[in-house]
C-alpha cells in the first residue's frame, strides 16, 4: 500500500452508550466482523488498518484518496442500529508508521481527530447546540466549519432512518446500486425501492458524502 506524502486521514469512532447495550458482546462480535471487512474492501486506501481499542473504539489511518462516501455509508449502515461517534482528522503524523497498527503512530492527524471525538461526545450534554455524528479537523479550519454543517445537517436525516429504510439501503448498495436488481432480490417492485430511498435521502446524502470525499482526494494529489 503506497503512502500519501505529508497529510493523512485518520478516522476514529466510538459506540455510544456501549455500556448500556443490552447485548454488549453479540454487539462487539459484529463490530469485529464489521472492521474485518472495512479493511479488506479499503485496503488500497489504508496505512494502517482499523484496530479496535478497549471493546467498544477503533481507530485507523488512511490516505485522503480513501473513497470516504462509501466508506462511512458502509460503516454507519453496517453497524445500525448501534449509533456511533466519528471523529475524522487530516494532518501530519510525528511517528514513523507503524503499516500493522495504528496504535503506535502519533501526531496532528491523530490528535485532531480525537479532539473530534471529545468535541462530539461534549455536545451531545450541551443543550443549545447542534447534534451530529460525524466532525472534522484539519489545519483549514473554515473547509472543516463547512464540512461539519454538512454532517450535522445529514445527521437528524439518519435519525429518522426506520429499520426498513436501511434494510433496502443495504441491499441497495450490495446490489450495485441497481433498483430492480435490489427489487428482484428483496421480492418486491421497483417504484417501492425508489419510493423507500427518496424518503429516507439516500441520494442526497450519498451526494454531500461524495462531493467531500473528492475534495480530500484532490488535496491528496
Amino acid at each position: 500500500m503506497t503512502q500519501p506524502i505529508n497529510q493523512y486521514l485518520v478516522v476514529m469512532a466510538d459506540i455510544k452508550d456501549s455500556r448500556q447495550l443490552a447485548d454488549r458482546d453479540g454487539v462487539q462480535n459484529h463490530l469485529i466482523q464489521l472492521i474485518k471487512e472495512l479493511n479488506k474492501n479499503y485496503d488500497k486506501a489504508c496505512i494502517s488498518p482499523l484496530t479496535l481499542v478497549m471493546g467498544d473504539s477503533f481507530q485507523g489511518l488512511f490516505q485522503l484518496n480513501l473513497k470516504l462516501d462509501e466508506f462511512l455509508f458502509d460503516l454507519i449502515l453496517g453497524l445500525y442500529p448501534v449509533k456511533l461517534r466519528i471523529g475524522l482528522g487530516i494532518g501530519s503524523l510525528s511517528t514513523q508508521i507503524s503499516p500493522d497498527d495504528s496504535h503506535l503512530n502519533d501526531g496532528p492527524a491523530y490528535h485532531n481527530a480525537k479532539a473530534m471525538i471529545e468535541q462530539l461526545e461534549q455536545s451531545e450534554n450541551q443543550n443549545g447546540r447542534y447534534q451530529t455524528n460525524l466532525a472534522l479537523k484539519s489545519d483549514q479550519a473554515k473547509r472543516d466549519e463547512l464540512v461539519n454543517a454538512i454532517f450535522a445537517t445529514a445527521y437528524p436525516i439518519q435519525e429518522s432512518w426506520t429499520d426498513r429504510q436501511v434494510e433496502i439501503m443495504k441491499c441497495f448498495r450490495a446490489n450495485d446500486e441497481n433498483q430492480r436488481k435490489t427489487a428482484e432480490a428483496m421480492n418486491l417492485l421497483q417504484p417501492a425501492i425508489s419510493k423507500s430511498l427518496k424518503a429516507s435521502h439516500y441520494y442526497e446524502i450519498q451526494y454531500a458524502f461524495k462531493v467531500l470525499a473528492q475534495n480530500f482526494k484532490e488535496e491528496g494529489r
